[in-house]
């Protein structure tokens, strides 16, 4: 989840100043998965933090680089792994 009362727990809960805890934003409303990044990067630097955003974002992109977030785009990892073979089996049958 995105809200912010849930990671204010969570971060009360769990102390992710120690080692380098991996967090995953995966919902599916790629905006908040950003904006809670940023949030958590901010307040955890040493966190290593992705964001799942739906299509490929240029602007996502730039801004997780200038704040040391991951952005993962579920469209181009679904294209870039589709085989090849798919793809040609689809035109084979047109």
């Amino acid at each position: 989840t995105t809200h912010p009362d849930v990671w204010r727990k969570l971060t009360g809960d769990i102390n992710l100043s120690r080692g380098e805890p991996v967090v995953i934003m995966g919902t599916s409303d790629s905006a908040n998965n950003l904006r809670t990044a940023l949030w958590i990067k901010q307040k955890h630097n040493n966190a290593l933090i992705f964001a799942r955003t739906n299509d490929t974002s240029e602007f996502a992109q730039a801004v997780g680089k200038e704040h040391g977030v991951h952005c993962i785009s579920i469209t181009r990892l679904v294209e870039d792994n589709i085989p090849l073979e798919w793809t040609l089996l689809d035109q084979i049958a047109e």
